[in-house]
């Protein structure tokens, strides 16, 4: 399995989605987002990305799998 902590590849998709959500003003300083996980390729990604950036927005993560 890819380890995507040291990855310039995941470091590029970290840095997209930051500016996807500073740009359209997406969370807030302490939000609480509940990540739906499928098991997915997508939803892994967007967890695994959400749980990198959340310390930057000081964000509660809450995660419910979804079937």
């Amino acid at each position: 399995m890819k380890n995507w902590d040291d990855d310039s590849d995941m470091a590029a998709v970290r840095e997209q989605v930051l500016n996807t959500i500073r740009s359209a003003d997406l969370l807030q300083q302490g939000d609480k987002v509940l990540v739906a996980v499928s098991g997915g390729p997508d939803s892994v990604m967007l967890l695994h990305v959400l749980l990198a950036i959340g310390p930057a927005f000081g964000l509660a993560l809450g995660v419910a799998h979804v079937h």
